[in-house]
């Protein structure tokens, strides 16, 4: 299958914010409140790779202050089968 790549400029919807969960879990063991801490960034910005049904990538970035035209931290994650 392809690999399809979605954007999201918020916090996305259940299912998908799950499964970055679950992958992030998967790759560093923990999720330190993931969702939580992507729920209070300012300017949130998520990328995620899925393949068929399974997510196999993310990259998140949000502005590190709420200035307007702040630089974007970025993290992200893909799984080791890919």
């Amino acid at each position: 299958m392809a690999i399809k790549y979605i954007h999201f400029n918020t916090y996305p919807d259940c299912k998908t914010g799950e499964d970055i969960i679950q992958l992030h879990n998967e790759i560093f063991g923990g999720s330190d409140d993931l969702a939580g801490r992507m729920k209070e960034k300012p300017d949130l910005q998520i990328d995620v790779a899925v393949d068929g049904e399974k997510m196999v990538g993310y990259k998140i970035g949000y502005a590190l202050n709420r200035e307007p035209g702040d630089c974007l931290k970025i993290n992200g994650a893909a799984a080791s089968s890919c």
